[in-house]
């Protein structure tokens, strides 16, 4: 592919001539994301006018159309000059505010001998993620509170989405078939006027007036119906053969395991749906007490404590410490913010910095305190 479409050109400069259609659709993805790749100027070997050095984007989409490229200009290398822009053929080739912009983004230029590198601006680390890309392409609609009660942690994923396909009518349920105006008898002995409706029936469910034990349970309850009944129709149109009695036990079943997997703690849980109900219903946590106190060293002796924080697995960081004496005075304390890591290496980083802080200001001896379990077993098996 590089040989066919960008044997004499950068890939950033090459415009749809015909082609593939995947080719096509490489280049409409590239003129939406080029943008955000921000390319560290190194030795120089980026495009002046078609790739994002500038972090302003391609200059070449940004100045007006009636300015003067010019094309004897192609490298960044060209604008440099030694350790150093070369301002005076800046200004030669490019308007003013863009050259006073270009300067409060890049600052000095710290030549080198690698190439530019590639980074990509919507990480706080320059590195390409999925996830990030997704975040910016997706077209986010409004969130529904219906939809949110579709996803139960600890209900199988395969559940979940039935009740997902049967919510926006993507099998072929009552509604479905009424709307193609096929004749159907499904009415209940318990409807008296209308029969109610799938949505209906399960916000019911979801809108009962419970005990906040309780509503997981009745959340996830219409889907473990709705799964063991769309089970049973794909039994019988297979040609296989299942009682109502058989469903309803599978039903309770299903119920009963979710319950236990939702409430582990709880010994001897009935297995029965109504009687689990009534179990939860009355059942109180025993509260406990446990008093947690900082205790101050031995005279003569210090003690640092230490803390991170993550907003996720990885994402950005930050670890504080705080050093005391055998008075509980407060010696010293300190903080900083870490790059993109996890929970576990911002403990890390944070004993081991504060630890070396301690022994370079003579704070000793020394005790360390942490409140990562993990850290505090890493330590004691050393």
């Amino acid at each position: 592919m590089w040989n066919k479409y960008c044997k004499r050109f950068r890939p950033t400069e090459v415009q749809w001539k015909g082609g593939s259609q995947t080719w096509k659709f490489m280049l409409e993805a590239r003129d939406e994301m080029e943008q955000h790749i921000w390319w560290e100027p190194n030795d120089g070997s980026s495009s002046v006018w078609f790739e994002n050095w500038s972090k302003i984007g391609a200059l070449h989409d940004k100045l007006p159309s009636h300015f003067h490229i010019d094309g004897t200009v192609e490298e960044l290398e060209e604008l440099m000059d030694g350790d150093h822009w070369n301002i005076r053929r800046m200004l030669e080739i490019l308007p003013n505010d863009i050259v006073e912009l270009i300067r409060s983004n890049l600052g000095e230029l710290v030549k080198t001998q690698e190439r530019d590198k590639p980074r990509w601006m919507l990480t706080s680390s320059g590195n390409f993620s999925v996830s990030s890309a997704w975040g910016y392409i997706r077209q986010r609609d409004q969130v529904s509170p219906h939809c949110a009660k579709f996803w139960i942690k600890g209900l199988a994923f395969k559940i979940s989405l039935l009740l997902w396909r049967i919510w926006f009518y993507k099998l072929p349920i009552d509604e479905v078939l009424q709307r193609k105006h096929i004749s159907i008898a499904s009415r209940c002995w318990c409807c008296q006027t209308q029969p109610e409706t799938v949505k209906q029936t399960v916000l019911k469910w979801w809108s009962a007036t419970v005990t906040a034990r309780l509503k997981p349970l009745y959340q996830a309850t219409p889907a473990l119906i709705l799964w063991q009944i769309w089970k049973g129709r794909i039994t019988w149109r297979h040609g296989g053969s299942i009682s109502v009695n058989k469903v309803f036990y599978e039903i309770n079943r299903n119920m009963y395991l979710f319950a236990q997997q939702k409430f582990p703690w709880m010994q001897n849980l009935p297995r029965s749906w109504s009687v689990i109900v009534q179990h939860l219903e009355k059942f109180s946590m025993p509260i406990s007490c446990k008093q947690v106190i900082w205790k101050p060293p031995e005279l003569g002796s210090f003690k640092c404590n230490t803390d991170c924080a993550s907003r996720c697995n990885p994402r950005p960081s930050s670890v504080a410490f705080c050093i005391r004496n055998h008075s509980g005075d407060l010696m010293y304390a300190g903080g900083r913010r870490l790059s993109d890591t996890t929970n576990l290496i911002a403990e890390a980083v944070a004993i081991d910095e504060r630890v070396k802080y301690c022994i370079d200001n003579i704070f000793l001896p020394l005790i360390v305190e942490t409140d990562s379990l993990t850290m505090q077993k890493i330590l004691d098996s050393i």
